[in-house]
């Protein structure tokens, strides 16, 4: 078998024009042409949904070449009408990759892939996939859930240019049958997150006859049928790469975070086989093509924090030597098909100015703060190599920094700048936050220094009332969706820690009170009563209120119990019991419960990553 597969690859050898006898190890490995009898049919041409009409005649230009990390040549590769990113001329990377001279060789060279068994990641039902253009909503709705994607989440993610892709939505409104399986998963990707941004009432106008949440039930199963038939976890199209963040966008807040973040991993692993770790241009793609791949690498980058923060971990990826350019300051419609040079980048603001910003944060970030840490060292704000001046210095330049760049240029009067104003004001007081922490993690709080206390919870009371803010601010209520995802868990959890300890000092009935706004405002506090980690907030509120009540039996006054203290009580009844969550176990007596010591509580449990709550 072994000698037969030897002379099929010197028949394709001698097809290329040359001569097996002549090519040396040492010619395989220093050769720019020889390298090319393991990258066969080298374009600079990008996934098939990335086409278009006018980039055609660019699959005519030679092959670019790029170095890879490790000094060898990379380049992309096609196979049927996708590309794939190699670093390295490895035999079993591009075995799906042939020239057309090599149709023959189709099950003999490289390794045959029915022949492994399959995974729990591939697609078992092919009738649901026979029958997914059954499931799109009418014309009229998708139209309308288009237009709403466009106001609501497009300027959250700016994924990909939005006249791009309106000629996709209005094919699966006319004919969804016609749609192909990557094109039918962004559609069910666009649905199903523009469902997660709307109101029951929005949603109920736009889809009568269906609830919200059976709309999310429904159309999330839909995305994933869709993304198995287009084989997310192996493929090489954009598009649908494009729709499974859509997906993990949607579900970060559905699903548990250990189940999200595996997935991100298989994004990334996508996202490093189309190469989108290495620039486009780089990689001679077109000009369209590169700002595009650029938008889909950093917001990629940003989700993969987003989930791990909740983990409390950080993605490898963060620190890994990728090259991938930021995106331009541009409009949509400031970039078209046939650009042959991107326009430079407005001076102000414009509809990827709210990812931009983001996206600031984890480039400057990514740049070693400090001579005494290792490169690419996230944990700077919160080492102890570094003093406290040198961290008030680096806060304080980069809230100048973001005020020059972002805030100078808001208008009262655009959502988008009043959403950037929040999440920036937000983002300079975690940066504040993340800076106290660690002595509030190595301590007990009883312990603490009066003045640092009182820093800590000024800055966690400021960062709980931005997340309000951001949710009772009608102007920005298409964006509350979003908004979620960046709740300040720490500064909760202390707040609610100092609400016991202050239970008898003046400032207590102000601290409820933010308490109780924060539960009516955050849904997933009164909403999830099952979570674990819900379950231990709710544990953490009832019994500092009974610490507040015995004070205010004490003192003979009558205070109307909140809100959240009534409805956790209730809820608590219910809860499951789940061993390895500390405070979940509800057996204990009720002088057991409430003799519980604040003082003595595993705050550890709560922190995450400083460079994660940079992002909150």
């Amino acid at each position: 078998m072994q000698s037969e597969r030897i002379e099929r690859l010197e028949q394709y050898i001698r097809s290329l024009g040359r001569d097996p006898d002549q090519v040396t190890q040492s010619a395989i490995s220093n050769s720019t042409t020889s390298n090319e009898l393991f990258v066969p049919n080298v374009l600079p041409t990008p996934c098939k949904s990335a086409k278009s009409q006018n980039i055609k005649d660019l699959r005519d230009r030679s092959p670019r070449m790029v170095c890879s990390r490790n000094g060898e040549q990379a380049r992309l590769v096609e196979h049927d009408e996708q590309t794939t990113y190699i670093d390295s001329p490895v035999w079993y990377s591009w075995s799906e990759a042939k020239p057309p001279a090599a149709k023959s060789l189709e099950s003999s060279v490289g390794p045959d892939c029915r022949g492994f068994c399959n995974t729990l990641l591939d697609a078992v039902n092919t009738e649901d996939v026979k029958t997914l253009y059954l499931r799109h909503p009418s014309a009229q709705e998708i139209d309308k859930l288009w237009n709403r994607y466009l106001i609501s989440v497009h300027p959250m993610t700016k994924l990909f240019f939005d006249w791009e892709k309106g000629p996709l939505l209005k094919r699966a409104a006319e004919n969804p049958q016609a749609l192909s399986k990557a094109e039918q998963a962004f559609a069910f990707a666009v649905y199903f997150i523009t469902i997660l941004s709307l109101s029951d009432k929005e949603c109920e106008h736009i889809i009568s006859g269906s609830g919200r949440p059976q709309l999310l039930d429904t159309f999330q199963a839909s995305v994933e049928t869709s993304l198995l038939a287009a084989e997310y976890f192996a493929t090489s199209d954009l598009l649908v790469l494009q729709a499974f963040l859509l997906y993990l966008l949607a579900i970060r807040n559905r699903a548990t975070p250990a189940t999200c973040f595996s997935l991100m991993g298989i994004a990334v692993r996508v996202a490093q086989r189309i190469g989108l770790h290495r620039d486009g241009s780089l990689l001679g793609l077109p000009i369209v093509l590169a700002e595009e791949r650029r938008r889909v690498w950093w917001q990629m980058q940003h989700i993969e924090i987003m989930i791990s923060q909740v983990l409390g971990c950080l993605s490898m990826t963060l620190y890994a030597g990728w090259d991938t350019k930021l995106p331009a300051n541009l409009d949509d419609n400031d970039i078209h098909p046939g650009l042959e040079a991107l326009p430079s980048g407005r001076s102000g603001l414009t509809s990827i100015s709210h990812c931009l910003w983001r996206y600031q944060v984890l480039y400057q970030q990514r740049k070693p703060r400090h001579p005494d840490l290792p490169p690419k060292d996230f944990a700077w704000l919160t080492s102890s190599q570094v003093s406290m001046a040198e961290k008030d210095a680096f806060i304080e330049q980069t809230e100048k920094t973001m005020g020059e760049m972002f805030v100078q240029h808001c208008k009262l009067l655009d959502p988008l700048h009043v959403s950037i104003q929040i999440g920036i004001g937000a983002f300079i007081l975690a940066m504040k936050r993340i800076v106290h922490q660690p002595g509030v993690a190595n301590t007990k709080i009883l312990d603490l220094p009066e003045r640092e206390r009182e820093e800590f919870l000024k800055d966690s009371i400021q960062s709980l009332e931005y997340y309000i803010l951001g949710q009772t601010t009608q102007s920005v209520a298409q964006f509350r969706w979003h908004n979620e995802s960046y709740f300040q868990w720490p500064a909760f959890v202390y707040v609610i820690i100092e609400a016991s300890h202050r239970a008898t000092a003046p400032e207590a009935s102000s601290l409820w009170t933010l308490i109780d706004k924060v539960c009516s405002v955050h849904p997933k506090l009164t909403a999830a009563p099952e979570r674990p980690d819900i379950i231990a907030i709710e544990r953490l509120i009832v019994l500092a209120w009974h610490q507040r009540q015995q004070h205010l039996q004490m003192l003979q006054q009558q205070i109307e119990k909140p809100w959240c203290v009534t409805k956790m009580e209730e809820e608590l009844k219910f809860s499951v019991y789940i061993p390895e969550v500390p405070g979940t176990d509800l057996s204990e007596d009720t002088d057991n419960l409430m003799n519980f010591d604040f003082n003595m509580i595993d705050w550890s449990a709560w922190e995450q990553d400083g460079y994660v709550q940079v992002l909150d």
